[in-house]
């Protein structure tokens, strides 16, 4: 876009060139800003370092050398311009924001978000164009350090804010959704907590409404310090620590966060629901923190006999062989080692017992990797050993098994892991059982989960199994909130009626909150788990349960779905409530033949309502697969390409099939209809949030497609920099 004086400033102080004392070198301004947009980077820098010269704290000159050095990719560089830019003009909301994105370039969350807000709440003008790029790479940076909670308020934040700005607008919009429907990321973190409570009766009433006016316009360090004065006089009443929450997720203050929520799980003024729902929160922000973590050993025993060692590793029945590459990456960053092993296994212990023999299920548990002799060092076997619990029971009879007692042992170093992870059973079998067998198969499994979970020993119950405190009632809170953590994780393979059972089994009530307060205001991502089916409304019930739906909250549709059948809905209500029964009943449907028969009415009534109904197409050809009927499958899903070639699924899927066509053609794979459906499967899920690598990322790459990388890393992530 041509530059002229009424554009912004480049000064970053938000006034147009013409009415900002910066108009005196509009001319020099002019011929910087046709370098860059010509591209012609270098010749900028140059002209921006003899002119520094003489204009060694312009404002607008310091912040153009910023965007050059950015352009270049030159991070070290922009690191010093832009520390002298905020030095020289400390509350210029521009350096503010470049400050900000060096602090994510390095990995600091806290400052970035800090010195983010801080530009935000400077800028008395238009927003310059940067606070997007700087807001967007922040965000990635909070996703892939699993801070999802502040990464979902930071792209609120965004969508407010960016109209007229149609990247950047399109961008948040896709994070938030990503964020809040995946449904890997705890539920818990995909609702904003309550918010700030009124408090109009208090005697502190004034400074909490002066505290809220300064987070609304992001003032977010002075209202935590005003609001920790009130503390301090008042002491920790639930409004107050309410704010001061938000203000710590505002800033990816994890930790301190934490610490609020189980303040506000003891606060007396608080419903018991409310106070469990702070105490599972807090489990989620900080589990280490807060007793919910379990401490693994990285141990490295030293080998005398290789060989020997290595025999004994193939011939246990202990153990399962996974392939090296698999788990190279993760072997790296964990050991430091730059040589891959030799050989990775996982601990598998038979499970479930005879009912399923010819499938022979294993439970895995953690990994060991055999690393052979190199020149300067002996061969090594490395284990990722828990400290508590069966898997560490299991450890142990395997080192006596591979006669490991007199090796000699290193720690290298203690890693956390969430106490979740030994709840849910990982079974591998050796055959997929028969289809008719799946839902017992399942429920084997799910008892499982079960009994992993009262037996374990937490460390917030002082070492206590939950079966064990049961009876204990200064637990009661840490264990409704055990469970709520679990079921709210997205990870538990347990129902609603199972999770019920384990709350009578233990003698715990469980939290209910009334569908006509604000129930999300109260309790966050609970009114799923928690809200009385019995007393909501058709229109409620139907919000819901579409809710419950989008978010992927497994565990309550069925639920949702007999209570939709129980009620008798208007006309106008009707056909929406039916097939948004059907669609759960699809998602969580065990008996394959009956998923099957679902599939195929929800179909049908989705082409008649004129819906995309590509991935229930999709999934019903998998299922067809597994119990047999491939002919059937490959022709529904050729009359499927055929009448509905524009639905997005089907789509996408029959480009895969022409990609694999390809390769075949040249040689480089199959192209067989069932084998690709069979492989590649119909969830069509996005990526998981994991990488923090670092590399420049431009919006111009792609629109939907990037947003998705934003928000869930995938396996690359960069800066987000416009117009390159």
């Amino acid at each position: 876009m041509a530059l002229d004086q009424y554009s912004l400033c480049p000064c970053g102080n938000g006034k147009k060139i013409k009415f900002c004392k910066c108009h005196e070198h509009y001319s020099e301004i002019e011929k910087l800003d046709r370098m860059i947009q010509g591209e012609q980077y270098v010749a900028a820098l140059d002209h921006v370092n003899q002119l520094l010269k003489t204009l060694a704290s312009e404002p607008w000159l310091l912040a153009m050398k910023c965007e050059v050095l950015l352009k270049l990719n030159e991070i070290e560089h922009l690191e010093e311009a832009s520390a002298k830019f905020i030095r020289l003009q400390p509350d210029n909301p521009l350096a503010k924001m470049y400050r900000s994105l060096v602090a994510v370039v390095r990995g600091n969350a806290e400052e970035g978000c800090s010195l983010l807000l801080q530009g935000l709440a400077a800028t008395n003008g238009p927003l310059h164009p940067f606070f997007f790029t700087a807001m967007v790479n922040l965000i990635e940076l909070l996703i892939n350090s699993r801070r999802f909670l502040t990464a979902m308020m930071h792209a609120e934040i965004l969508m407010s804010i960016s109209e007229g700005f149609d990247q950047a607008e399109q961008m948040a919009t896709e994070m938030f959704s990503t964020l809040s429907t995946d449904d890997r990321v705890s539920i818990l973190q995909r609702e904003v907590p309550p918010s700030p409570p009124e408090a109009d009766d208090q005697p502190y009433a004034e400074r909490y409404r002066e505290a809220l006016a300064l987070l609304a316009k992001t003032h977010i360090t002075q209202c935590k310090t005003k609001l920790d004065g009130v503390v301090r006089e008042f002491g920790p009443q639930a409004p107050l620590l309410i704010a001061r929450l938000h203000c710590q997720l505002m800033v990816a203050d994890t930790d301190g966060a934490a610490e609020t929520c189980l303040r506000l799980a003891k606060t007396e003024s608080l419903s018991a629901a409310q106070q469990v729902y702070f105490q599972a929160l807090a489990f989620e922000l900080a589990p280490k923190k807060t007793g919910v973590a379990v401490d693994m050993d990285l141990a490295v025993y030293e080998l005398s006999d290789e060989s020997d060692i290595e025999n004994k590793l193939v011939s246990s029945s202990r153990l399962v062989p996974v392939k090296s590459e698999m788990m190279r990456d993760m072997f790296k960053a964990i050991t430091s080692e730059e040589v891959p092993p030799k050989a990775t296994y996982v601990l598998a212990i038979p499970v479930l017992g005879e009912e399923f023999t010819d499938c022979k299920p294993k439970a895995s548990g953690q990994w060991i990797a055999l690393m052979g002799k190199q020149t300067d060092k002996p061969a090594r076997l490395f284990a990722l050993e828990p400290k508590i619990g069966y898997q560490a029971d299991w450890f142990k009879q395997l080192n006596q098994e591979l006669g490991l007692a007199s090796a000699p042992r290193e720690v290298r170093t203690t890693l956390p892991s969430s106490v979740l992870a030994f709840f849910d059973a990982t079974v591998q079998v050796d055959k997929r059982p028969e289809a008719n067998h799946h839902a017992s198969f399942s429920k084997a499994i799910r008892e499982l989960d079960r009994q992993n979970f009262l037996n374990f020993p937490v460390p917030i119950l002082n070492g206590g199994t939950p079966k064990g405190v049961a009876n204990q009632p200064q637990y009661r809170t840490e264990l409704l909130a055990l469970l709520l953590l679990w079921q709210a994780s997205g990870k538990s393979k347990l129902e609603a009626t199972d999770f019920a059972a384990l709350h009578q089994e233990l003698g715990l009530e469980p939290p209910k909150v009334d569908p006509e307060d604000d129930t999300f205001d109260l309790v966050g991502g609970a009114s799923y788990f928690w809200t009385e089916l019995t007393k909501i409304d058709e229109k409620g019930l139907l919000q819901l349960a579409q809710s419950a739906l989008t978010r992927g909250v497994h565990s309550v549709m069925s639920g949702l779905a007999d209570r939709i059948e129980e009620v008798k809905w208007p006309d106008e209500l009707y056909v929406s409530a039916d097939y948004t029964k059907l669609s759960m009943r699809a998602r969580v449907e065990r008996d394959l033949e009956k998923a099957e028969k679902i599939l195929l009415q929800l179909v049908e009534k989705g082409r008649v309502l004129k819906f995309t109904i590509g991935n229930a197409v999709l999934e019903r050809c998998r299922i067809l697969h597994s119990l047999n009927r491939e002919t059937e499958a490959t022709e529904y899903l050729i009359k499927m390409f055929t009448e509905c070639p524009d639905d997005p699924a089907i789509q996408q899927y029959a480009n895969m099939i022409s990609m694999r066509e390809a390769e075949a053609r040249r040689g480089r794979g199959g192209s067989d209809i069932d084998d690709a459906l069979l492989g590649r499967g119909a969830s069509g899920k996005a990526p998981t949030p994991a990488s923090s690598s670092s590399k420049l990322w431009t919006p111009d790459q792609g629109g939907e497609e990037n947003a998705g990388q934003a928000s869930s890393g995938g396996s690359e992530s960069g800066l987000w920099i416009p117009g390159q």
